[in-house]
C-alpha cells in the first residue's frame, strides 16, 4: 500500500530527509526556558518511514542530535547534545514511535529546555553554560529513516547500529544567552 514503506526503498538522496530548526535566533537569560521546532521533512518522492520525529521524551535511543557549539572559541567547542535523555523512566521504541511521511511531508515538534543547561557534560549546576553566543544544529543519524521493525530483516534487529553514521544537518539556529540581573 502506499502509506507502507517497503524494505526495497530507494536509495538516499542527499536531499533526503531535511531537517530544519527554528526561529533563527533566540535570545534568553540563564535559568529561562527556550524553546526550538524541529521538523523532518520528507524530500523524497516515495513514503518513508521516520523514527520518533517528535522525540518521545520516554524513549531512550535517539536518532537526532541537537547540539550546542561557540565558533568563537579556539576549537570550536562542542558542548554537547541538548537532546540526551534525562534521568528517569524510559522504555525502547515501540511501533508507534514510527510515523510515515508522504513526499512532501513534514513532522514538527516543540523542544524545550532551559537555558544555560547542558545535558551533554551532567547534569551538576556547575555544568551551567556561561552566558554567550552560542550555535544549535541538528544531526540526523541514520536510524532515523529506518523502516518499522516489522520492515526489517528479523534475523538482525532495527537497532544493531543504533544510531549509526551522520546523514544530515539542518540549518544552524543561534542562542544568545544572557547573565541573570536581579531575578
Amino acid at each position: 500500500p502506499a502509506d507502507r514503506a517497503s524494505p526495497e526503498q530507494p536509495p538516499i538522496t542527499a536531499a533526503w530527509p531535511a531537517l530544519e530548526l527554528g526561529p533563527k535566533k533566540l535570545q534568553s537569560k540563564v535559568g529561562h526556558e527556550v524553546e526550538v521546532e524541529i521538523t523532518v521533512v520528507n524530500r523524497s518522492s516515495t513514503v518513508r518511514g521516520v523514527w520518533n520525529p517528535f522525540l518521545n521524551p520516554f524513549v531512550r535511543e535517539r536518532a537526532m542530535s541537537l547540539r550546542v557549539t561557540r565558533e568563537d572559541m579556539d576549537t570550536g567547542a562542542n558542548f554537547g547534545d541538548l537532546l540526551s535523555p534525562r534521568d528517569g523512566s524510559q522504555t525502547g521504541a515501540g511501533s508507534l514511535d514510527w510515523v510515515m511521511l508522504p513526499p512532501g511531508g513534514r513532522a514538527s515538534t516543540r523542544f524545550r529546555f532551559w537555558a544555560g543547561e547542558d545535558r551533554g557534560i551532567g547534569s551538576k549546576p556547575e555544568n551551567i553554560l556561561p552566558p554567550g553566543t552560542y550555535s544549535l544544529q541538528l544531526r540526523g543519524y541514520s536510524s532515523l529513516i529506518s523502516p518499522p521493525p516489522l520492515l526489517v530483516d528479523p534475523r538482525r534487529g532495527w537497532d544493531a547500529d543504533f544510531p549509526g553514521p551522520e546523514i544530515c544537518r539542518s540549518n544552524r539556529i543561534e542562542l544568545e544567552i544572557l547573565p541573570r540581573t536581579g531575578d
